[in-house]
């Protein structure tokens, strides 16, 4: 929960963000040519969450073993159909169980939540950089550009949330894992400011693309065949 709000906060200052670019085909970078590398977690995937919130205890015979005994919660299901529909199965999460959480609107909000981030198999960033890395931190959000990211060009500028590093002094080099968030920002709607931003999709460059703007609601997508944020 707390990466995911701060996610938001710091979207506004995300084009001042460390860019890590690729540096194979005598092109400069300080990304280690060939250490790229994308993984979908699929063991972290789940399109079905069941969750329950209003969550009853009582006391066992046993006080001290300090042992409850859980009794009649609220259980709810949500369900994503685009991520169904593309993996052609349902994956079920393990049970959520939102303890102390007692109104319905605010469990049904954490669960989307959860399933935002759930629907699409996570996507784990291995790379390695040179020493300038040394002042990359852990929880920090960079970007990366290189031609073997995800899509038909690649990744460019594609935010990453650090969670792992580790020097080598021997090689002068920094090696980095983190997950990949570019989803978290172009599923979320983020409002801008309607008198800094072009009026429309298409004239915005990929980093205005991620606030939220009017499509088709038919079609799901804009003129240039980009999907919409879907709003639930």
């Amino acid at each position: 929960g707390q990466l995911f709000v701060s996610i938001l906060t710091e979207f506004a200052n995300l084009s001042a963000t460390r860019i890590y670019s690729d540096g194979s085909g005598g092109q400069g970078g300080d990304m280690q040519a060939e250490s790229f590398e994308v993984l979908d977690v699929q063991d972290r995937q789940f399109n079905r969450v069941v969750y329950r919130y209003q969550v009853r205890f009582a006391e066992t015979r046993n006080r001290k073993s300090g042992e409850f005994e859980r009794q009649s919660d609220q259980e709810e299901v949500i369900e994503d159909q685009t991520s169904i529909d593309k993996f052609e199965a349902i994956i079920e999460s393990p049970p959520l169980v939102l303890r102390w959480i007692r109104d319905s609107a605010i469990g049904n909000d954490i669960a989307r939540r959860y399933l935002s981030r759930t629907a699409n198999p996570p996507r784990r960033v291995i790379w390695t950089a040179n020493l300038s890395g040394m002042s990359t931190e852990l929880g920090d959000i960079v970007r990366l550009t290189h031609p073997d990211g995800v899509g038909e060009s690649g990744w460019t500028k594609n935010p990453v949330r650090v969670m792992r590093h580790s020097i080598d002094m021997s090689t002068y080099e920094v090696e980095f894992e983190g997950w990949d968030v570019f989803r978290l920002f172009f599923q979320s709607l983020i409002l801008g400011d309607e008198t800094v931003l072009p009026a429309g999709f298409t004239a915005a460059t990929p980093d205005e693309q991620l606030y939220g703007y009017l499509c088709d609601e038919t079609t799901e997508q804009f003129s240039d065949g980009q999907p919409c944020k879907r709003l639930r």
